[in-house]
This record gives C-alpha cells, sequence and structure tokens, in this order.
C-alpha cells in the first residue's frame, strides 16, 4: 500500500504482468535496461515486478536526483525506456532516445496496463543466474557506478532474513527510504512478497511523517537514516507509545552510534539494529542476532558469507589485524557456495578486475575481526588520514565525537599541512538545543583527548549546519572537502583584506 491506494498480491500480480506486456509491446527485450525514477508509492513496487518479469533488469533511479545525475545514469545504462511521473521526470532528461512512461497520465499506456487483464503466457521464463538489476553506488568517491546482480542474488538476502529469524514473521513491514534503491527494494516489497505480509511504502522520511504512518497502518517493522533514529529518540513531543506497533527497527546506512541503541530501547522498549552492507553484496552481509555483540561490532557474517581480513598482498591477515575488509561465498554449514558476489560493475572491466579479485568482493572497508568473528570497520580506505606518518581513522575519531551529547553528526577528513602531511578536522553539526554552543570547541578537544591518542586529536573543530548527505542519508565527504576548501579560501581572503588594510 502507499499514498495512492491499497492492492492486494493478487492485483500487484495482474498489474505487473500486464505492465510486463507493456514494456514487450514497447520493443523491451531480455536484458534491456529499464529505469525507473518515482517516489515511495505502490506504482514502484508494480514497475519493479513488472520488468523483472520481462526479462528486462532494473534500474532504480532516485528522484531527487538533479537532472544532469539522472541523465548520467540514464546514458550509463543504455536504458531504453523510462518509467517516471510528469514531476520527477525533468525535462533535462528527455533526449528522445529512449521511451517515457509515465504513470500520473490518465490516459497513457501505464494507466491502461493498471486497469486491463492481459495474456502473460509469452513472457519469458526467468533465468536465476541472468542479469536482474544494476545498482548504482552512491557516488562518494566520484561518478557512480553501476552494481550488476542475478535474479538469485536480490531472492537470497530475504532467504537469510527468514533463516535468521523464522518467527514471528513481519506483518506490517514500512520502508520510508527511496524504494529506487535496490537494496531496499530487496528488504521491501520483495521481501514482504516473499513473507506473505503487508507491505506499506512510507512517502516521508520525517519524523512526524513515519510516526504517522506506523500509526495509521500499524506497521511492525522499518528501517530508518541516521537523522530520522536521531529525531524519534531525542524529540520530547515524540512518546514511546507513538510506535507502539514497532517491534523491530533497523539503522541503515552509516552514523550508528552506540548511544542509539540504549536510548531507542528505553523509550520505544524494542530492538534497533544496525549492521554491514553494501549495494555490491547485495543489502547486509552481517548479522546483530547475537544478543552478546560487543559495542563497537556490526556483527557477524552471515550464514551465507565468508569476511576475511586482507593485506595490501591480497593474503589473510590474522585475528585482530586491521585490513581490507573482503566478501566471499562461505564453503561450509546449510548455506555453503550458494552466495555469489556482484557480476561486476557495469561497463567497467577494470573496476571490476580490482574489486573482484581472487574470486571475492574486495569493499574498501578497513576493518578488524577478532576471535569469535565479530566485525569492527574502522573506516573507508580512501578516507583515511595520514597525520605525520601515522594512520588515523575518522571512524574512531568519529565514534567519540557522537557520544557528545550537542552532536548530532560529525565527519573527520584530512585537510593538507605542509609538516605532517594531513592534519585532522572534526566538522559538527549541533542539536538545535545547543544554540551558538561558545564552549564546544573545549568540550569536543576535551572528549577526544581523554579518549584518543594525542596524534588522533583533531587540530580544528568546526561547525556546519546541516550535514551533506548522499541518497542513503550517509554523510557526503567529497561534498564537506569542497565546502573545507572553500571555507579555507574565505577565511584567507578575509586575512588578506585585513592586512591589506593595515
Amino acid at each position: 500500500m502507499g499514498r495512492s491506494g491499497r492492492l492486494t498480491w493478487s492485483e500487484v500480480d495482474r498489474m505487473s504482468g500486464n505492465v510486463a506486456m507493456m514494456l514487450v509491446d514497447h520493443g523491451v527485450r531480455p536484458g534491456d535496461r529499464v529505469a525507473c525514477s518515482l517516489y515511495n508509492d505502490v506504482d514502484i513496487g508494480i514497475a519493479f515486478f513488472g520488468v523483472l518479469r520481462a526479462g528486462a533488469v532494473w534500474v532504480g533511479i532516485n528522484p531527487q536526483l538533479a537532472p544532469p545525475e539522472k541523465r548520467y545514469i540514464l546514458e550509463d545504462c543504455g536504458a531504453v525506456v523510462m518509467i517516471s511521473s510528469a514531476g520527477v521526470h525533468a525535462a533535462p532528461t528527455q533526449d528522445g532516445s529512449r521511451v517515457v512512461l509515465l504513470v500520473d497520465d490518465p490516459v497513457g499506456p501505464w494507466s491502461r496496463a493498471r486497469t486491463g487483464v492481459r495474456d502473460v503466457t509469452a513472457l519469458p521464463d526467468c533465468d536465476p543466474f541472468a542479469v536482474a538489476a544494476i545498482a548504482y553506488t552512491s557516488g562518494t568517491t566520484g561518478q557512480p557506478k553501476g552494481a550488476v546482480h542475478a535474479h538469485r542474488n536480490l531472492v537470497l538476502p530475504v532467504v537469510i532474513g527468514r533463516y535468521l529469524r523464522p518467527e514471528p514473521v513481519p506483518s506490517r513491514m514500512g520502508q520510508c527510504l527511496p524504494l529506487s534503491i535496490l537494496n531496499l527494494m530487496i528488504l521491501g516489497p520483495l521481501a514482504a512478497a516473499i513473507n506473505g505480509a503487508t507491505f506499506v511504502a512510507m512517502d516521508r522520511v520525517d519524523a512526524d511523517g513515519v510516526v504517522d504512518w506506523v500509526g495509521q497502518e500499524q506497521i511492525d517493522t522499518f528501517i530508518g537514516a541516521a537523522p530520522l533514529i536521531h529525531d524519534l529518540i531525542l524529540r520530547d513531543d515524540i512518546e514511546g507509545d507513538d510506535l507502539a506497533s514497532v517491534t523491530r527497527a533497523a539503522c541503515g546506512g552509516a552514523d550508528f552510534p552506540e548511544w542509539y541503541r540504549g536510548a531507542w530501547e528505553s523509550k520505544f522498549n524494542t530492538p534497533i539494529e544496525g549492521g554491514y552492507g553494501m549495494t555490491e553484496a547485495p543489502t547486509a552481509v552481517t548479522t546483530e542476532t547475537d544478543d552478546s555483540r560487543p559495542l563497537g561490532s556490526c556483527g557477524k557474517a552471515s550464514p551465507h558469507v565468508r569476511i576475511t581480513i586482507r593485506d595490501d598482498q591480497g593474503d589473510e591477515s590474522a585475528v585482530g589485524t586491521t585490513g581490507e575488509v573482503c566478501i566471499e561465498p562461505n564453503p561450509v554449514g546449510p548455506f555453503a557456495h550458494v552466495y555469489t558476489p556482484m557480476l561486476g560493475y557495469w561497463n567497467r572491466p577494470e573496476a571490476t578486475a580490482s574489486a573482484l579479485a581472487g574470486h571475492r568482493y574486495h569493499t574498501g572497508d578497513v576493518g578488524h575481526l577478532d576471535n569469535e568473528g565479530w566485525l569492527y570497520i574502522s573506516a573507508r580506505r580512501s578516507d583515511l588520514i595520514l597525520r605525520g606518518g601515522a594512520n588515523v581513522y575518522p571512524a574512531e575519531v568519529e565514534r567519540v565525537l557522537a557520544d557528545h551529547p550537542q552532536v548530532t553528526a560529525c565527519a573527520v577528513i584530512g585537510r593538507p599541512h605542509q609538516r605532517l602531511g594531513q592534519e585532522i578536522v572534526a566538522i559538527c553539526q549541533l542539536s538545535e538545543l545547543s544554540g551558538t554552543a561558545p564552549d564546544i570547541d573545549d568540550e569536543l578537544r576535551a572528549l577526544c583527548a581523554s579518549n584518543l591518542a594525542k596524534y588522533k586529536v583533531p587540530a580544528e573543530f568546526m561547525v556546519i549546519d546541516d550535514m551533506p548527505r548522499n541518497q542513503m542519508g550517509k554523510i557526503s565527504k567529497p561534498a564537506l572537502q569542497i565546502w573545507l576548501t572553500e571555507t579555507h579560501q574565505q577565511r584567507r581572503g578575509h586575512q588578506g583584506r585585513q592586512q591589506s588594510l593595515a
């Protein structure tokens, strides 16, 4: 169900079959890419199942992306059809090179597909190893890359979830994060369909909107980004009973401080989970079902994968040693050799060869495993700060800063330094209750000094009104680097003017 209406799974089956036949009518053949850019509602679910039933390849595009960003994905994947709406499909992306199907055209083919009945016996059989979807990364390290997945990889995370939690099966699953993100489509509509649950496409991601959706639809499970979870915890006008129907919640993306867990469970009397996953997996590769999870860990390897830590030569590192986190099929257990990594990056042979070297996925993340198999993530390898010859992982500093009651979000990045190579800068977003917080620098410096080695303490603490974030709610460090550079240039310009006036 969504804002525009409610459908039974039988109706979704009929409509998605009609959509598949409509795509065939428009010349779509197995393996063709079909892009979809829609906000959360029933139509995006119908489109997803319809594209897969036609044997085509699903490409979700976040409707909040700017026209040039949408155009890049459309051109990179070579989409032959774009499913969208009049308000989302901006004019700059209408270049005439593909069919555009608008779901809000009352007399268009989409409306006819929703209401008609078609013979779907001519649709192709599903090959579980065929390409089903291309999921574009969030682009935090440059232009987004398309991770290619087969049908079986879309279903496997749902099977694993059911295996880990056989009872009780969620009955009313909600999703407020964008369903245009493949991971969330898998954990939302696809999981609900397989589990026979009701799915609610929530069209608001703010705290008030989520509370309204949960209350009206009695949602029992949902995933939220860190800013939403933060607001639900700290808003005094939101009470524990406002989410009384929720039995399990999860925090997606990054920025999940440990104190969130205790605060959430204290207020809402229900667990909240973090975890570790990625577009290339797809979805989660760790689980937190064990109540003995140590502080700072993001879980143990899910039963279908094996997690290893490897050095720069690709050799497996000893327990407790920090290195690159790699994912590969689990060779033992009930799901032995069932998992396969992504098929590669779309039209990126060199990036594919690097990411899948040794027949395993190299995440680019830095972390370690303890002797019980718990995984700890330190940082993205690209985020590593080299200060005076010492490695500083931003996540270590960020975890300390997140414990300050006035810090609602933080990011630690490196800034060029003539003597040290790089120095550490902490950028923080403060609670609205903080006001100007005149002593915040001293407080944050003291907090870091008491919890970190001296060389890890930031040289400067800066405050920003709003953190730049990508579509998954993760803080965009490239955008912060630009902001930091511009701020530094403005400071130098101001100092230069002061000197000239003197």
